[in-house]
């Protein structure tokens, strides 16, 4: 039937209600077709269109069908027989090119795997073994095994000088040479030097660590009055009595026994605070400390009380009857100490004691 023609019923002829219906689609003829198995499926109409026409909202069609295969199959028999399209599973339809394939097969991980066949004999110019020097012809090869060359010549020496370099000075062995020497010598003998020489070894023999020792043979005398000349080390002292003023001791008096000679005390540093107490044994036979912790600098006298009926025990921790010294009631004795607390008491008598006194 002719597209865009209106059909309608001749002389003679019967034409079906399914068959044909309104022949109009706006101001386009259109025809209707049965496309299920025989039977008119009305809602479809197949819209006739120039080339490069517009698309318009509701345009009718038949649609192609593919077939989903994730992996890329044939559909049909043989060679020759009709096939579906197919598409992949992202709706991709599925094409095939030889020379895709063929270069897919050449790709490893991120790189295409090749196989160099053949290669020039001489990738670097047509005359590979013509030769080289500086400045001269011959083919790029050769001029790079000329620089190979020159290069291994260049590292040899700077090594031989690297070796001869020692920290940041270059050493050097003089191996034969006359030396000149010119100036105002007194003697080219070599006298001179040899004096010289002889005068440094002395001032070195001088020198103890970074100090010079001197011997001093004379002083002159010390002014009278109080002279301060430092540190002074006293090797020896003459017998008997020696006046030497007022010596400061830089260090202290090593333990033991040192002998110092006479030395006159011009005055003694009087203390200006005393403590006082009596002290009492509760139990006789259990020692008890003289006082609580107090330091003192002249020592302190210790006296037993007038009414004591027993004796008291003086003595160091732990003191008892038969070590302790013996006092008597109003007996005393001055014991040189530095703390009260140092000195304890025992008794023969519950409740009887001393009393005190010290600076």
């Amino acid at each position: 039937m002719a597209d865009n023609v209106e059909v309608s019923a001749g002389s003679g002829t019967t034409i079906a209600a399914d068959e044909i219906t309104d022949g109009t689609l706006g101001t386009v003829k259109v025809q209707y077709v049965k496309i299920m198995d025989g039977v008119l499926e009305s809602s479809v109409k197949l819209k006739i269109v120039a080339e490069d026409a517009a698309h318009s909202s509701g345009d009718g069609g038949i649609m192609f069908l593919a077939v989903r295969k994730d992996t890329a199959t044939a559909l049909a028999g043989a060679d020759g027989d009709y096939i579906p399209l197919i598409a992949g599973s992202d709706g991709s339809l599925w094409v095939r090119s030889t020379d895709l394939a063929t270069l897919a097969g050449a790709v490893s991980g991120s790189e295409i795997q090749a196989d160099v066949v053949t290669l020039p004999a001489d990738p670097l110019g047509a005359n590979a073994d013509a030769a080289a020097t500086a400045g001269s012809t011959g083919s790029l090869s050769a001029k790079l095994r000329l620089i190979t060359s020159q290069l291994d010549s260049i590292k040899t020496a700077v090594e031989t000088l690297d070796n001869t370099v020692g920290g940041a000075e270059l050493q050097v062995d003089i191996v034969s040479g006359a030396v000149s020497l010119t100036g105002n010598l007194p003697d080219t003998s070599g006298g001179a030097l040899a004096a010289i020489k002889t005068a440094i070894e002395i001032i070195d023999n001088a020198i103890a660590g970074n100090e010079m020792q001197v011997d001093v043979l004379t002083l002159p005398a010390l002014a009278a009055g109080t002279n301060n000349i430092g540190d002074v080390d006293v090797l020896t002292i003459a017998a008997g009595d020696n006046n030497i003023g007022n010596v400061d001791l830089a260090s202290a008096i090593p333990a033991g026994t040192n002998n110092i000679g006479d030395v006159d005390v011009l005055s003694v540093a009087i203390p200006t605070t005393f403590y006082m107490g009596q002290k009492a044994v509760t139990t006789a036979g259990t020692e008890v400390a003289l006082a609580s912790s107090q330091a003192i600098l002249s020592g302190v006298t210790i006296k037993a009380l007038h009414a004591n009926t027993g004796w008291i025990y003086v003595g160091t921790n732990p003191v008892t009857s038969t070590t302790g010294f013996v006092l008597d009631a109003g007996e005393q004795v001055f014991i040189e100490v530095a703390n009260l607390a140092t000195v304890y008491i025992d008794s023969s008598v519950n409740g009887e004691g001393v009393s005190y006194i010290g600076s």
